[in-house]
Order: C-alpha cells, then structure tokens, then sequence
C-alpha cells in the first residue's frame, strides 16, 4: 500500500512494545542517540514514533500508544500504528528526497508545542500519514476482518 519510490528506501522498521527492549538494543549499539533523544523517546508519552536519520530506523512505540487507546480497542491499536508507521515512513523519503530542506529543518527542530505541527517536516508528513490511511482504510479493514473470519 506504498508506492514504488517508498519501496526503496533502506529503513528499518523496529516496533517495541515495552521500554526495556529500547535500553537493550542500546546496549547492542543498534540504535545510536544522544541522552536528549533517549531521554525524550523514554519518557514523552505523546510520541508514537520516531525517524532516526542517525540510524535510518523507523521505531514505533506500541507502549505510548496503548496507553492512548483503551487496552482492548485493538482495532484503535492498528489503526494508530498504521498511521504512525506512514508518518514516520514519509520523513525517511523527506530525508531521501529533499537532504538539503531536511537537514536545514532538522537544525531548528521543535520537538512539542505549537512549533511542532507547523514545521515543513510534520505538515507534510501528517498529511501523507492521514492521506494514505484514508486512501486504504478500506483495505485496510478487508485485510483484518478477513484474518478476523478465518479465525
């Protein structure tokens, strides 16, 4: 549900389910980040995920979400994750296809606040995330009711 240029980016997908997993792929040297972004990824219970250019790795915080959506709504879980996967895969083809515009917004990067949404990179990658989640919703939803009735 990507388009062929998405297909060859090089990122690594990582999804973690609890904080422990981080800490232990940090021991491994697998991810690579300063005491700030560690310490924004642990404890900032409004990212869903993150884009490490440093890493070219996806990470989607299930944890963060779950705490988001009521532990039972797993559809809401998916849904959520899904958008946030086509967020993060976007700044990955930011990064790709526009270096020069990436690395000039990401010296003055905003992390939160009203700064945050009004940056080139979210604007846009909000915008891809809700486009392409709308576009497939239906698929989407195909694909888990299909799983749901084999079952």
């Amino acid at each position: 549900m990507l388009n062929k240029k998405y297909l060859k980016l090089k990122t690594e997908i990582i999804i973690y389910d609890n904080k422990i997993h981080i800490l232990i792929d940090l021991l491994r040297f697998r991810l690579k980040w300063t005491f700030k972004e560690l310490k924004e990824i642990l404890f900032n219970s409004h990212i869903n995920g993150a884009f490490t250019d440093k890493n070219d790795k996806i990470i989607i915080l299930m944890y963060n979400i779950k705490l988001k959506c009521r532990e039972e709504d797993s559809y809401l879980i998916l849904f959520h994750t899904i958008s946030t996967l086509y967020h993060e895969i976007r700044h990955s083809y930011q990064r790709v296809n526009n270096p020069f515009k990436w690395c000039k917004g990401r010296m003055a990067y905003v992390s939160e606040g009203d700064g945050y949404i009004q940056q080139w990179t979210e604007k846009d990658a909000y915008g891809f995330g809700n486009m392409m989640f709308d576009r497939y919703l239906n698929k989407i939803c195909d694909i888990l009711f299909e799983k749901e009735n084999v079952k």
